[in-house]
């Protein structure tokens, strides 16, 4: 799309090793405050990690809830995702090589 000068839009980002980070990407010299996208709600039975981080090893760390396996709030790390790279991201349903889904949050 196309934006006119100072405006912008509020994107998500992650590599590895790195937490998620929000930040306002802007065209010319101005910016003004963009409201962030409504972030989906995990799927119904898919347990939510938050505050999580994507790690070397394509695992993902974070604060897992709503898990039938886990208790809410206890820090988490999943096995090897199969998911590809590129989609690990906030709001994204991520599976690891055993089939075990996680909303990124």
């Amino acid at each position: 799309p196309n934006f006119a000068e100072g405006e912008g839009v509020t994107t998500s980002t992650i590599t590895k090793g790195e937490t998620t980070a929000n930040s306002v990407v802007t065209t010319g010299s101005g910016s003004r405050p963009v409201a962030k996208e409504k972030v989906k709600a995990a799927p119904k039975g898919v347990p939510t990690l938050s505050r999580w981080t994507c790690n070397d090893d394509l695992t993902v760390s974070g604060f897992v809830s709503n898990s039938p396996n886990f208790t809410d709030g206890e820090r988490i790390t999943t096995s090897a995702l199969s998911t590809k790279e590129n989609q690990i991201k906030e709001g994204a349903v991520v599976v690891t090589g055993s089939g075990s889904k996680y909303y990124l949050s």
